[in-house]
């Protein structure tokens, strides 16, 4: 059956690194990165709808899935339950979205980001991003540290959440 999984957390805790080894684990898979969707974006009139990146992605997950794919997992930030909320509108077809919140204490998320070559360091973004999660991590899906856990227990207990429900 066809789904599509929601990798979602702050800066330095794994969604593209988990992302990328999740999808190899599948015959046809794609990853949709939230961060992608908004590089597009070079100006934007004062009238853009909110969200507007979060519509999109759910979009083109849906397009990907009814185009044959196994799975499409969307790697991106979630901080509000409203948000995914807001993704989850614009499925239509009854297709599951399973949201896993990936969590790391913060200084070992930071220091995963500055460790990050080939962009800008996010600085303080990760910190106020952190603590918004963390503020609503219960409404966030199924939460995952991934402070001390290896990629493959990581896809491990995401594979068995995904097949358990």
């Amino acid at each position: 059956m066809s789904q599509i999984v929601i990798m979602n957390g702050s800066a330095g805790v794994g969604k593209t690194t988990l992302s990328r080894a999740l999808a190899q684990d599948y015959t046809s898979s794609i990853v949709i990165h939230g961060d992608d969707l908004k590089n597009f974006i070079i100006n934007h009139p004062k009238s853009m709808e909110k969200r507007l990146t979060y519509k999109n992605a759910a979009i083109l997950a849906q397009s990907y899935i009814q185009s044959g794919f196994e799975i499409v997992i969307v790697d991106f930030v979630f901080e509000h339950p409203e948000q995914i909320t807001h993704f989850k509108s614009f499925i239509t077809d009854d297709i599951p979205v399973h949201v896993f919140t990936l969590w790391a204490e913060l200084p070992i998320a930071i220091l995963r980001e500055h460790s990050r070559t080939g962009r800008e360091a996010l600085g303080m973004q990760v910190t106020h991003s952190h603590q918004a999660i963390t503020k609503h991590i219960d409404q966030l899906g199924h939460k995952i540290d991934t402070s001390h856990k290896s990629i493959a227990d990581i896809i491990h207990e995401i594979k068995s959440t995904i097949y358990a429900q």
